[in-house]
């Protein structure tokens, strides 16, 4: 460990210790962090409680404090402008360096940067998605539109520097930033959920999954479903994590009708990691959209990182990773029947590297970014 360079809190809507996404992320990158020499705390939600705890909660070694998740429409507007706890952890902690704000809400960023300027605090954008909000008059989409568009265009730019998730957001953020680094969704090999690999053995029947909670915007799941239920004849096993065969219907108005098609419903994220490493391939298909450009799927990082292949269309960085035949297939949507019969018939998969995503290998991008901030 090195030798204590300050404290950086990290602010945001993640859920620790692995309740969504983003709580992976942060949590993975706070780990690289820790390995530059600063203490990291946290200061998310948490659905389980009513009030802001006093008591630190110990997450992987960390810090966290979080915040009761809002449930009501006051709750919500009061989270959408409020910075207290921010403020209040900041000053009992003398020697924080900086902020890392992940997807703040504008108001909320605003606030806390003029509060971090007047003390010389660096702050940070983690940003990670770029959703595609129309214009409404309904007041709530209006609030949520008016809040990205605030954030995106106008106070992320005025961050000291970036961390985004896809080149996509690079290029759009770099004309305004030249602190900006592009990371995806990071994990750690050594985490106790990664070591248990399971020996992929070949058999009769090729076993797909998809793991996630999808959404139309985001999601080119009802298609995946659609094209796996011509497949009659072929030999596999298609299971859906995330989502009960009613949600599904109700969510893509498809009724599946291979019973070769398993839908598993909500699990937790170690039993969904177990059931993606004894898959010969994850799929992840998705329209292309504003969303699924600036966005990166956490799953494609975890499918790999698990030891199994990934079958996915062109969205994101994913060309980055994904190398058609090594590590998987990158196909396109409008022949995902042909492709699939295809990697069926052919009844193989690719032996994984896993280790493309481990935080350890990202430790140089994170110093490069603090040492242009002067905190290295």
């Amino acid at each position: 460990m090195n030798e204590n360079k300050g404290t950086i809190l990290y602010v945001g809507g993640f859920e620790l210790p692995d309740k969504n996404a983003a709580a992976h992320r942060v949590l993975n990158n706070a780990k690289v962090f820790r390995e530059l020499g600063f203490r990291v705390i946290f200061c998310g939600i948490d659905k389980n409680i009513e009030y802001p705890t006093l008591e630190a909660d110990r997450v992987s070694g960390f810090e966290s404090y979080p915040l009761p998740y809002p449930k009501t429409v006051k709750q919500w507007t009061r989270q959408m402008s409020n910075i207290d706890r921010y403020i209040a952890l900041i000053r009992q902690n003398a020697d924080i360096k900086m902020v890392v704000a992940y997807n703040l809400h504008a108001f909320v960023l605003a606030k806390l940067l003029k509060f971090c300027r007047h003390r010389k605090i660096k702050v940070i954008a983690d940003c990670t998605e770029w959703y595609s909000n129309a214009f409404s008059l309904n007041p709530v989409k209006f609030i949520k539109w008016l809040d990205t568009l605030l954030c995106m265009k106008h106070y992320q730019k005025k961050c000291d520097g970036m961390i985004v998730i896809s080149h996509y957001l690079e290029s759009y953020y770099k004309k305004y930033n030249s602190h900006i680094i592009v990371i995806p969704p990071l994990v750690d090999l050594n985490d106790k959920k990664y070591k248990d690999i399971y020996t992929k053995e070949k058999s009769n029947t090729l076993r797909f999954i998809y793991c996630g909670s999808p959404s139309a915007f985001k999601e080119s799941l009802g298609n995946v479903v659609s094209c796996f239920s011509l497949l009659q004849e072929e030999q596999f096993v298609f299971r859906v994590v995330g989502i009960t065969r009613e949600q599904f219907i109700s969510m893509y108005h498809i009724e599946p009708k291979e019973e070769k098609i398993r839908f598993e419903g909500k699990i937790n994220h170690i039993d969904a990691l177990n059931m993606v490493k004894q898959s010969d391939y994850s799929i992840i298909i998705r329209p292309k959209n504003r969303t699924t450009k600036a966005g990166f799927p956490t799953k494609f990082a975890e499918a790999i990182s698990c030891g199994t292949a990934v079958i996915a269309n062109d969205t994101s960085d994913l060309a980055d990773y994904l190398k058609d035949g090594k590590n998987g297939h990158l196909i396109d949507e409008d022949n995902l029947v042909f492709e699939l019969k295809r990697i069926i018939s052919e009844n193989s998969f690719p032996d994984v590297h896993r280790d493309i995503f481990d935080y350890h290998l990202w430790v140089e991008s994170f110093k490069r970014l603090l040492f242009e901030l002067n905190l290295l």
